[in-house]
Parts: C-alpha cells; sequence; structure tokens
C-alpha cells in the first residue's frame, strides 16, 4: 500500500508526498529494528537472571558440601593422630586402635555441581552473568582439586594396607555401627557419633596386635595424613572461593545477607 502511494505520488511530482511517506518507511523500519533489539535484550536478561539463580542454587549445593567434607576431614585427621598415638603404646585399648586405623582411612567427595556453568560455557552466554561472578566461577571450575586428593586417598598405600588387615567381619561390624552416616541418596554427612563396633574382644585384640606388628604402618600412615590434609584445607579454601563467587552473584545494592525477592 506504501509503496503504491509513493509510486502514484513519484508519477505526480508530489514531492511533499513522496518525503512523508519515505520518513513513514523509514520510521517504520527503525522502530521494528528497535523493538526486535529491545525483545532481544529482553530475553536476555530473562535468561542472565534464569541462570545467576540456577548458579546460586549449584553453589550453594556446593558450599554446604565442603563445608561437610572438611569437618569430615577433620575427623579423619584426628583418626589419624589417635592411630599414630595409639600405635605407639605398649598395651593400646584394642577397640580404640581398630577404630582409629578404620577411620583414618575412610574417604568422602562430593562432585562439583556444574551442570548450568558448563551450559554458560558451552552456550557462550558467559556474558549474560555478572562479570566478578563470571571471574570467580571460571576460577572454581577451572580445576577439581577435591577430587584429585580424593583419588591420592583411595589409591593410598595405608589405606588399602589397613583394609587388607582388617578382617571382613570387622569391617562390616564397623560398617554397621562406627562408620559413615549416610543419606537415602548415599550422600555422606559424617561419621557414626557412638561407635559401636558389635565382634568379640579375642578377635579385637587379634586385630589389633596385627596392626601393631606390620611395621611399615606408621610410615604410610604418616604418608596418608598429607593427603588429608590436603582434602581438609582444600575443602576449606573452595568454600571461601564459592562464598565469594555466591556474593558476586548478588543484584547490585543488595546485601547479601538481604532476602532475595526471587527465592
Amino acid at each position: 500500500m506504501i509503496l503504491r502511494r509513493l509510486a502514484d505520488a513519484l508519477r505526480r511530482q508530489d514531492w511533499a508526498t513522496v518525503v512523508l511517506e519515505v520518513l513513514i518507511v523509514v520510521l517504520g523500519v527503525f522502530l521494528g529494528i528497535q523493538v526486535a533489539n529491545w525483545n532481544e535484550e529482553m530475553a536476555d536478561r530473562r535468561l542472565g537472571e534464569d541462570y545467576r539463580l540456577r548458579l546460586i542454587a549449584d553453589l550453594e549445593t556446593d558450599l554446604a558440601a565442603l563445608k561437610g567434607m572438611e569437618t569430615y576431614y577433620r575427623e579423619v585427621l584426628d583418626s589419624v593422630r589417635d592411630a599414630i598415638r595409639l600405635l605407639g603404646q605398649p598395651s593400646p585399648d584394642a577397640r580404640s586402635l581398630v577404630k582409629a586405623t578404620y577411620r583414618a582411612s575412610e574417604i568422602n567427595y562430593d562432585p562439583q555441581t556444574r551442570a548450568t556453568w558448563d551450559q554458560i560455557v558451552s552456550s557462550g552466554h558467559i556474558g549474560l552473568i555478572p562479570t566478578a561472578a563470571a571471574a570467580r566461577l571460571a576460577e572454581y571450575f577451572a580445576f577439581d582439586f577435591l577430587r584429585e586428593a580424593n583419588d591420592q586417598l583411595y589409591d593410598s598405600e595405608y589405606r588399602e594396607r589397613v583394609r587388607r588387615m582388617i578382617p571382613l567381619p570387622v569391617q562390616e561390624a564397623i560398617r554397621e555401627g562406627c562408620s559413615d552416616v549416610r543419606l537415602e541418596t548415599a550422600v555422606i554427612v559424617g561419621f557414626t557419633e557412638n561407635c559401636v563396633i558389635d565382634v568379640d574382644e579375642a578377635m579385637l585384640d587379634r586385630v589389633a596386635q596385627t596392626l601393631r606388628a606390620d611395621p611399615g604402618l606408621i610410615a604410610s600412615l604418616n604418608w596418608h595424613y598429607s593427603h588429608a590434609y590436603s582434602a581438609a584445607i582444600n575443602s576449606s579454601g573452595l568454600a571461601i572461593q564459592v562464598q565469594r563467587a555466591l556474593d558476586a552473584l548478588e543484584p547490585a545494592g543488595r546485601s547479601p545477607d538481604a532476602p532475595d525477592p526471587h527465592r
């Protein structure tokens, strides 16, 4: 319709109408582009907000797991110290020695919750989240230090050594009443507070004697300690990183402690 009117005006040499029709076309194109840009910008904002909320949920999950793992490995380190102390005694309490040596070999690992971050990176949408948060997140997700520590502890000479020496009935009794506390999802949340190893004292005495008779056990336990310490200290450091990333994801001008209207 506009093009027909423009053609008619050109034939009549009605320049005022020509100019008006051209302006209408230009204005329509301009407004169309602006509306498209606005719609795209609004879609990006909605997507960025969705990413932000999902990242916060992921990081809060990781933060809780990291704090739990730090506490867990502090207890493992306590067991390492107890085991070394008891192994050095001429007549240690057998139950305490078995408990300490076994708990010193325990491990715990929760992988990073990184599905949202991986989606953002693979989609090229890093620009949709706050710059400071992107930097924190890139640092956190760059390497899984706890997985490395877990692998070292899993393959530890001490872990294999002590579990070879403790017979299956004793290990089953430890698992039943003196080991990890797990959720229904098998996530470890700590150690059993009241340790019960339901086997007879004679068997515990034999196990304790076997442990004390191994000349290399303390040396391997010393080496195991270094990896358990790394797991504890890495959990603590990563928890700080995650908290800083969470702070950076908070909307500008709002305190991290203020209630979030989106939650």
